[in-house]
């Protein structure tokens, strides 16, 4: 079971104008026994960015396999330089998120991308990732420089 405490961290300030709504997304991936599976969708909502600052993940299902897995961030650009175990990469300590730093931007409707391998050989594996993190889009009330009112002065 995931315990998800995150809220906006004040490490991260937001800019002026913008407004930012704590969110996680869910995935959830199987792989057979020895086999790879290469660049899985990890898709955000088009309503809005998302800043990904933790992640949290399991093993799921009657598989008893191990992952490594990889990641892709948005611009395409592999994060790390092989696959890693996928234990090492969701869990900090127990019960506890990852921290991500410094913090992804997915743009909205974009996608990280992940590998993940079965490497066990004993049968498939499935494996549920938590990115935690915020969802930022512009503020209703700064969506201009100024009010839709306010009186321009040459003087």
């Amino acid at each position: 079971m995931f315990i998800s405490p995150w809220e906006a961290n004040p490490f991260y300030p937001v800019p002026d104008g913008v407004e930012e709504e704590t969110f996680d997304f869910l995935y959830e991936i199987t792989v057979g026994a020895g086999l790879l599976q290469i660049d899985v969708p990890l898709r955000v909502d088009a309503d809005s960015d998302f800043q990904v600052r933790a992640i949290e993940g399991e093993y799921f299902g009657v598989g008893g396999g191990l992952a490594e897995v990889m990641l892709t961030d948005p611009s395409g650009s592999r994060m790390s330089n092989q696959r890693i175990i996928f234990d090492a990469l969701v869990i900090m300590w127990q019960n506890m998120p990852a921290p991500w730093f410094p913090e992804t931007r997915i743009p909205a409707d974009g996608l990280m991308l992940m590998d993940v391998e079965e490497t066990s050989g004993g049968g498939a594996t499935s494996v549920r990732l938590l990115l935690l993190g915020v969802k930022r889009r512009r503020s209703a009330a700064r969506a201009c420089d100024y009010p839709p009112d306010a009186e321009v002065s040459n003087g």
